[in-house]
């Protein structure tokens, strides 16, 4: 062994203490995420330049027969670390690969040690020619068990992990992208210095580059995990911030292509990952007030209304351009759906003209009759009889304001839980209710006629909207021979519900205010209830309509059948 061969030995002998400090690093640190794989990596890379540099120092076919399987394991733990780093950093999250996920992983390597370890038997990884050289320097003979061994590590584990990377380069961008860049980088110096133990390079024989390649890589990788925190910055924070919120992101380059989308945007715009790379005018073809907006190139805030299958969707509009040194290099448009906000903006405006108008026009009108006929009474000169009459009035228009402030409570509460259903048997209730009526009005023919249960899923509030229908065409059927007639209709996925009355008929500004969802002054107490039985079949995922002609109204009511049923 010439001095030029000890002292390369020595060298990398020594390159193992740096990479010993990263190890004792990672494993301190082992909560961090990407320290798993790192750490697997970095015990790689100690054994094989520990392995290198013993051969190197002391070049003896001994040695050679004693350290050479470590090498091989040492490849082996290289690559599947890479893949566990690659794979963590991708999917965002740390792998739970248990004993069977570990078994798989390090099958061809023990294997390899065994067949190593009986290599004089049948000679597959090593053939028996292997020599050293007068120089001092080893020259191998592979066996064809040594290419599977080769494949598995660069083939299987390394350009799979390189694979996932370049998927997932191509989906991300800015500083994700640049991180990805540090594992490529990382990577590719590993893996071009590791060609000097499968195939000859331009310097003396006995000098592996492999280990000054492995040092630089660990420094490089360690640097990432924990000073720069590669998986914890960009590819978790992303995951939690981008991913999983309800918004809907799209990011466009400066070319007006589309650099990236979370999961919202491709919900909302019914397109698949594939969209990356996409001209943005393809994207929004069917949405040009969007493209309106993205053309202005400035930051602002406005609210749209798009159609998505169908449907008319409010959305909050968001456009921020980007920019690096005074250049534009995209824009970040942020979509928020706002349709529920804008419903129940809606109701709530609606519902302050209703009470406005209830407590404004009604309350007054039930006021001044209770007050004129209190006054009649207190005036001592009404005879007894007319005073009775006048004293039940009273009482039944205090009755009537009771029951108006009930049902101004219940649509406050319909309002306040839009997506609570139940399970209800509308028979039982259209039952129940016609009898309590035909009770309150004995000359009121009530008939209901269907089968004998009717499951729906409602509104917890359907009892209330089903009675104020029910009044509606029974207390106020203004006729000498009131009729209403309910027949109930099981359809394959909805149960429709009739009520027929030969009444007067609602008044047709009551039935365009619930159409227009607008309210008017009326002059009479029906609309709140009208309104509280609109909302509860709408809440309900139902529909409720009206058709007057002289010979009555038809109220339909349908609602969706239940599932299951409720023992």
């Amino acid at each position: 062994m010439n001095t030029g061969q000890a002292v390369a030995g020595s060298i990398v002998v020594a390159t193992c203490f740096p990479i010993a400090t990263m190890l004792w690093l990672a494993h301190r640190h082992s909560h961090t995420p990407g320290s798993r794989g790192l750490s697997v990596t970095l015990v790689g890379f100690f054994f094989w330049n520990l392995a290198s540099g013993l051969i190197i120092v002391h070049p003896t076919e001994t040695t050679f027969r004693g350290l050479w399987g470590l090498r091989l394991f040492a490849a082996n733990l290289i690559a599947i670390g890479w893949a566990v780093i690659a794979l963590e950093y991708t999917r965002r999250r740390r792998l739970r690969l248990g004993y069977l996920g570990w078994s798989l992983l390090f099958a061809i390597p023990l294997l390899t040690q065994v067949l190593y370890a009986t290599n004089t038997w049948h000679h597959l990884v090593v053939h028996p020619t292997t020599t050293v050289t007068g120089i001092g320097a080893l020259e191998v003979e592979h066996g064809w068990w040594f290419y599977v061994h080769t494949t598995y590590n660069y083939a299987v584990l390394g350009l799979g992990g390189v694979a996932l990377l370049l998927a997932d380069a191509v989906r991300s961008s800015g500083i994700h992208r640049r991180q990805t860049l540090i594992l490529f980088v990382g990577f590719v110096v590993a893996a071009v210095a590791a060609l000097g133990f499968t195939v000859e390079v331009p310097l003396p024989a006995y000098v592996d580059p492999g280990p000054f390649g492995f040092l630089v890589t660990a420094s490089l990788w360690t640097a990432a995990v924990f000073r720069y925190r590669l998986f914890t910055l960009v590819p978790v924070a992303r995951r939690n911030a981008v991913e999983t919120i309800p918004d809907a992101l799209v990011v466009v380059d400066a070319t007006g292509h589309v650099a990236d989308v979370n999961e919202a945007a491709t919900d909302l715009f019914d397109v698949d990952e594939d969209v990356l790379g996409m001209r943005v005018a393809t994207l929004f073809s069917d949405h040009p007030s969007l493209l309106e907006r993205l053309e202005s190139r400035r930051e602002f805030e406005t609210e749209l209304s798009i159609v998505d299958s169908g449907q008319v969707r409010h959305v909050s509009l968001t456009v921020t351009p980007l920019s690096i040194d005074s250049n534009d290099v995209g824009t970040i448009l942020m979509l928020r759906d706002i349709t529920s906000l804008k419903t129940r903006q809606q109701e709530f405006e609606l519902l302050q003209q209703l009470f406005s108008r209830v407590l404004r026009h009604n309350l007054r009108t039930e006021l001044q009759y209770i007050r004129g006929y209190a006054e009649e009474i207190a005036d001592g000169e009404t005879d007894p009889a007319r005073a009775r009459q006048y004293a039940e009035t009273i009482v039944e228009r205090a009755d009537e304001l009771e029951r108006t402030s009930q049902k101004a409570r219940r649509i406050e509460n319909v309002l306040g839980t839009s997506h609570e259903r139940s399970v209800h048997d509308l028979r039982s209730i259209l039952t129940e209710t016609v009898t309590a009526l035909e009770a309150a009005c004995p000359d009121v023919d009530a008939t209901c006629v269907g089968p004998g249960e009717a499951w729906v899923t409602a509104h917890p509030e359907l009892q209330s909207a089903v009675a104020n229908l029910l009044e509606n065409a029974i207390v106020h059927a203004e006729r000498d021979e009131p009729r209403v007639e309910v027949t109930i209709t099981e359809r394959d996925e909805t149960i429709q519900t009739t009520i027929e009355d030969n009444g007067p008929g609602i008044p047709a500004d009551e039935l365009e205010a619930l159409r227009n969802r607008s309210e008017s002054a009326l002059e009479h107490g029906s609309g709140a209830g009208l309104w509280l039985t609109d909302w509860v079949i709408e809440k309900s995922g139902g529909e409720l309509t009206f058709e007057v002609t002289d010979a009555g109204t038809t109220a339909t009511a349908t609602l969706p059948k239940a599932d299951a049923v409720n023992e």
